[in-house]
């Protein structure tokens, strides 16, 4: 085992020295021949690496990588990196020269595309351990990194581990970066946060807690739109099927707008077809109609208020009674009120 250490190292002092050396040509001596002849090399030196690193592996336990620096110091990922970036430095000069190389690629990073023109850099997302932010990580890291055919075990885990942070990174951050390595790292993160029940119902918790739309609005209906749809895409996604739920999430949808758009919507469905439930598809593309006509009437914001009405202001009914003079034993004159009533004529004030 000591032996085939010694032979790594060595053949990575090489690869080292053949870059400095070849940065060090003088510019007539860079032909076409010359960097294939390089490249050639380069696949042969890479190929050895390869199989020495395998043997190490199946020699070597798990609980003595510490122990020894090849593995501590992570040397086949210091190696992959440095024969990357040799690689493509040597097939940059080809491509200069509107040349290319007849070696055979054994492995194509993003700086390595042979394309003259360089497409923009996904930016992977960044997963702490939050259970609400699985299923969007899970989802695009399956797509970009753990199905891509073009990567190597060893660059998927080194992307995995680029990635993760929190108690997520902590998962794996003593798994070395190997390529043996990624297969038990992707296990045993999936295993720790793809709860589906759970992520079940974080999904369906902002979908049945969305807000009674009281006035006509072009953003609440958009968001009602959006929230919703949205939610549907990640049950799928989820393997939760939703295609059978469209009666049901109609029902919902509809009992959440304003009652003018829902008098629209009931106008529109009877005069497309009233024998038959309408689709969540049909819903959706009626929503869409309606928020955009409520944009151009008033850019989005609310538009109809009740007006309030006016208050009758009416002046009190005011009655008059009657009076007679009467004369008083000692000659003085009085007014009495009439004892008749001017509204029924009875004999009261």
């Amino acid at each position: 085992m000591e032996g085939y250490l010694n032979l790594q190292d060595d053949r990575f002092k090489s690869l080292l020295k053949a870059e400095t050396n070849y940065r060090k040509s003088p510019k007539e001596k860079v032909t076409q021949g010359y960097i294939e002849t390089r490249l050639e090399t380069l696949e042969e030196l890479w190929k050895e690496f390869k199989d020495t690193h395998k043997k190490l592996i199946s020699g070597v336990k798990a609980d003595q990588h510490e122990s020894i620096n090849y593995f501590k110091n992570d040397m086949y990922e210091k190696f992959e990196e440095n024969y990357t970036a040799y690689k493509c430095l040597l097939k940059d000069i080809l491509r200069a020269k509107g040349l290319s190389a007849k070696v055979h690629h054994e492995c194509e990073s993003e700086t390595c595309s042979p394309s003259l023109f360089k497409l923009p850099r996904i930016q992977l997302p960044n997963f702490s351990g939050n259970y609400a932010e699985w299923q969007t990580y899970y989802d695009m890291f399956m797509s970009m990194i753990h199905e891509n055919v073009s990567l190597s075990a060893v660059q998927k885990l080194h992307y995995l581990k680029s990635t993760l942070s929190g108690e997520a990174e902590s998962l794996i951050r003593n798994l070395p970066t190997t390529e043996l390595n990624y297969e038990a790292a992707w296990e045993k993160l999936t295993k720790r946060y793809n709860n589906k029940r759970y992520n079940c119902n974080t999904i369906l918790k902002p979908l049945f807690s969305q807000k009674q739309i009281t006035q006509e609005s072009a953003n609440a209906i958009k968001h009602l739109l959006d929230v919703t749809s949205s939610c549907l895409v990640s049950l799928d996604n989820l393997g939760v099927p939703t295609a059978s739920w469209d009666a049901f999430i109609n029902f919902y949808v509809t009992s959440k707008l304003d009652k003018e758009s829902h008098r629209l919507w009931e106008m529109h469905i009877n005069n497309v077809n009233a024998d038959s439930l309408p689709t969540w598809s049909e819903l959706s593309q009626f929503l869409e109609s309606r928020f955009r006509t409520l944009e151009m009437i008033d850019g989005g914001s609310t538009i109809r208020h009740t007006p309030s009405q006016q208050k009758i202001i009416t002046k009190p009914k005011v009655y008059h009674t009657a009076m007679h003079e009467t004369k008083t034993d000692t000659g003085t004159v009085s007014q009495v009120a009439s004892k008749q009533c001017p509204l029924c004529g009875s004999s009261h004030l």
